[in-house]
């Protein structure tokens, strides 16, 4: 564990916060890069009594309409005309009009000549339309919605070999990754969706990245030592990822091609398993000696301080929430002498940490989804595990995944 008494090397010290309980932190995909394995902590499976939980879920629904009448109308005309000629001794002409309308108009015309006698005709006519057109429509839609489907990541043994798989969070379009061959043991996918960096464990720990579509694949790290949980900076140009070359974990960075690994922790105690926020400020991490620790401090390692810390209890696997706002992260609990995984989220700021299951089924590896809606984590089910997804609050928590094995590493791109 991280005292206030101990000194960074190289850095500031770590301070736990003045709480009479540890500061829990709360990790969130499918933002955070996804989970990555313990990095110190123990587990198993199984448990009873422990603490509660509690769950909140919110629903949005939208609502337009339009109605729209148009009237059209012609109005008709009426025309009449009288014409009558009269031949005589007398000679004398008379013209006259008349013009009028009725809903429309109505014109005469009278013309006359006589000379002696007088005969007189009369001509008339009257034309008259009315047209008219009425047409209306409405048009009205609803939309509610509970939450989005989005693709994560994960990795899993179901088949017999250590495989990368990438589904929807509805548990649909399950894809197998095309990895060249290599075993998958941890994922990560970037927030772009367009690459995603692995660890393949031989006889040590090596990253590799390649796009989404399995091509471009690359070998990151070729290294006598460990290097293990990577995570992508939020804007996808780096790689945060653990090195345990001094013999002590800690934390460095890379370019996503490999290039400029540069260390960013020295920490007496160590440090594992950073997830950068996801407005690139921050990185929460795990660290520790006796019992696992959460840490959080600036991006580039510096103001480091202790956000979790019971002094009695492992508290690791810390990731960010979409909106940077909140930690998630895993608190162990004694079930009949099993240590088992619990999700927590706490501020960023610190504070009272709540938790979010009491399954008591060891749940670990929690990650946000990036639209800040859902979190995904791992539970022990049967022979093995398989990846859960549940609201920010911890309600309606569901099995993703069916693979029937160790299904690990859960990555949204957060």
């Amino acid at each position: 564990m991280l005292g206030l008494s101990r000194t960074l090397k190289g850095a500031s010290k770590l301070k736990r916060p003045g709480l009479p309980q540890a500061l829990f932190i709360a990790a969130a995909v499918l933002i955070g890069c996804g989970g990555g394995g313990g990095g110190g902590g123990s587990s198993s499976s199984g448990v009873t009594g422990g603490a509660t939980g509690s769950a909140t879920g919110s629903t949005t629904g939208l609502t337009s309409g339009s109605t729209t009448g148009t009237t059209t109308s012609s109005t008709g005309s009426t025309t009449g005309s009288t014409t009558g000629s009269t031949t005589g001794s007398t000679t004398g002409s008379t013209t006259g009009s008349t013009t009028g309308s009725t809903t429309g108009s109505t014109t005469g015309s009278t013309t006359g000549s006589t000379t002696g006698s007088t005969t007189g005709s009369t001509t008339g006519s009257t034309t008259g339309s009315t047209t008219g057109s009425t047409t209306g429509s409405t048009t009205g839609s609803t939309t509610g919605s509970t939450g989005s489907t989005f693709d994560f990541v994960y990795a899993s043994d179901g088949e017999g070999s250590e495989k990368g798989y990438r589904i929807g969070s509805d548990g649909n379009g399950r894809t197998t990754l095309s990895t060249g061959g290599h075993a998958v043991t941890k994922i990560a996918y970037n927030a772009q969706g367009t690459k995603v960096a692995f660890v393949e464990w031989g006889l040590y720990k090596q990253i590799f990245v390649m796009n989404a579509n399995g091509s471009g694949l690359v070998q990151l790290t070729n290294d006598a030592w460990d290097s293990d949980h990577p995570c992508f900076s939020p804007d996808g140009s780096k790689i945060l990822y653990t090195s345990s070359q001094d013999g002590t974990p800690q934390l460095y960075t890379m370019n996503v091609d490999g290039t400029s690994k540069t260390q960013l922790t020295n920490f007496i105690d160590g440090a594992w398993h950073g997830r950068y926020s996801p407005n690139g400020q921050k990185v929460v991490f795990t660290t520790g000696s006796f019992q696992d620790d959460v840490g959080i401090m600036n991006a580039n390692g510096s103001g480091a301080t202790l956000l979790a810390a019971s002094g009695t209890d492992d508290e690791n696997e810390p990731t960010f929430s979409a909106d940077s706002s909140k930690v998630i992260f895993v608190k162990t609990f004694d079930s009949g002498g099993d240590m088992v995984g619990q999700i927590m989220i706490v501020s960023a700021t610190g504070g009272t940490a709540t938790r979010l299951t009491t399954s008591l089924l060891d749940d670990r590896e929690p990650v946000a989804s990036l639209d800040g809606l859902y979190i995904l984590f791992t539970r022990a089910d049967g022979v093995g595990r398989e990846v859960f997804r549940m609201t920010m609050a911890g309600a309606s928590q569901t099995k993703i995944t069916n693979e029937g094995g160790y299904t690990v590493s859960p990555s949204t791109g957060g």
